[in-house]
């Protein structure tokens, strides 16, 4: 554990808070991806123009940039626990102003704070790998990590079903609830962690170059990931539309389909025990090898079940990189934990951007295209863990 801060004893110990924290991680990262299955219906409800209708996922992409950068590493200068749950009550107040907005330029405003107030699941996550030690943190931090990402996956076969059912402000006002029920579950259970530091703010913000240029493992996990993360957006931004036009899937079938997708999830917390037992390289190289044999499946229009295999395969293969890279960034210098992991995350985020940016072109050139680039990118991507490794 790290001493670089003052820690008092949360109610429960870090192995039976794991599956808890796993699953307010979910609950966070679900809510900033609600939206993205529904985009054309809120933009039609609140007579927002087709051509500003993208702004809902982009302002919510650079509100969780702009966490990253100036809300993140906070965490390095003020009590956790505190500032969690600040950035908790921001991410319910900006759920409720989606849910009751009037008018297109409300929601917009929503958007950017839905994707500010998300950096809470980097907060959780760090606290989390900062209460154990090196024998355990992989687990750990692959425990939580693992219900970070079925948040993510499953808000978007959820969105479509419950947004048929009960509409996308209910849809909103529920996440609000489950939020606002975090917090004080989250004050109980959480240890204070007091850092030591006491650095200015703007001196911490000014601090973030100088730890990029300083590791040199950080810069390249943080591309690899970014090629990985790439491939991860691309397809399943273009998923929806993959199955519908060359499988006829409708949109319960392809709610079905996103959730079994989601099956990939299970090999994280196998990933994060690989990486307590010294095998962060093979793992990473492994993860790499995985996301790119399943983008070559993906070139030759497979059937649907292999299609699945192949979007399983990508899920898995992402988050068990994911995982195991996190855990040597947290280890690098504990007491900037919060900052090296916003530089990690911000870093591999743009290559999530750019894959959900190239998704449909691709796609509407051919299908085979975003197999392709896949492919290639986990490719590359296998490249520089090996060379990672190596170094």
């Amino acid at each position: 554990m790290s001493t670089e801060g003052r820690v008092r004893a949360g109610s429960m110990s870090v192995g039976g808070l794991v599956p808890q924290l796993a699953g307010a991680c979910g609950i966070v990262a679900a809510g900033s991806y609600l939206a993205q299955p529904l985009t054309a219906r809120i933009a039609a409800d609140l007579h927002l123009a087709p051509n500003l209708a993208g702004l809902i996922v982009t302002l919510s992409q650079i509100g969780y940039c702009l966490g990253l950068l100036f809300v993140s590493p906070l965490a390095d200068r003020f009590e956790n626990r505190r500032l969690l749950t600040i950035v908790l009550a921001a991410s319910a107040a900006s759920m409720l102003l989606a849910a009751f907005s009037p008018a297109g330029v409300w929601f917009l405003v929503a958007a950017a704070g839905i994707g500010v107030s998300s950096v809470a699941v980097q907060l959780i996550v760090a606290q989390a790998a900062r209460l154990c030690d090196d024998a355990s943190r992989g687990r750990v931090v692959g425990g939580v990590t693992s219900g970070l990402l079925w948040g993510i996956l499953a808000a978007w076969p959820v969105a479509n079903l419950l947004g048929d059912a009960l509409g996308w402000r209910a849809l909103f006002l529920l996440e609000a609830a489950a939020v606002l029920i975090l917090v004080p579950w989250l004050r109980s259970v959480l240890p204070e962690w007091q850092p030591q530091t006491r650095m200015a703010y703007l001196e911490i913000a000014a601090s973030l170059p100088w730890y990029w240029r300083r590791y040199g493992e950080l810069r390249m996990r943080a591309a690899i990931q970014s090629l990985l993360f790439g491939v991860f957006s691309m397809t399943w931004t273009s998923l929806p539309v993959w199955l519908r036009d060359r499988y006829g899937f409708h949109a319960t079938a392809i709610a079905c389909f996103g959730l079994a997708g989601a099956a990939g999830a299970l090999v994280v917390p196998l990933a994060g025990r690989l990486a307590d037992r010294g095998r962060t390289s093979v793992t990473s190289i492994v993860a790499a090898a995985a996301v790119a044999a399943s983008g070559l499946v993906m070139c030759f229009d497979p059937p649907w079940w292999m299609l699945l295999i192949s979007v399983i395969g990508i899920s898995g293969g992402v988050q068990a990189s994911h995982v195991v890279s996190q855990r040597r960034v947290l280890a690098l210098e504990p007491r900037a934990a919060n900052r090296l992991n916003s530089l990690y995350v911000g870093g591999f985020f743009l290559g999530g951007a750019a894959g959900s940016a190239l998704a449909m072109p691709l796609y509407r050139g051919h299908a085979a295209w975003v197999g392709i680039a896949g492919m290639l990118a986990g490719s590359l991507a296998l490249v520089l863990a090996k060379s990672l490794r190596s170094s």
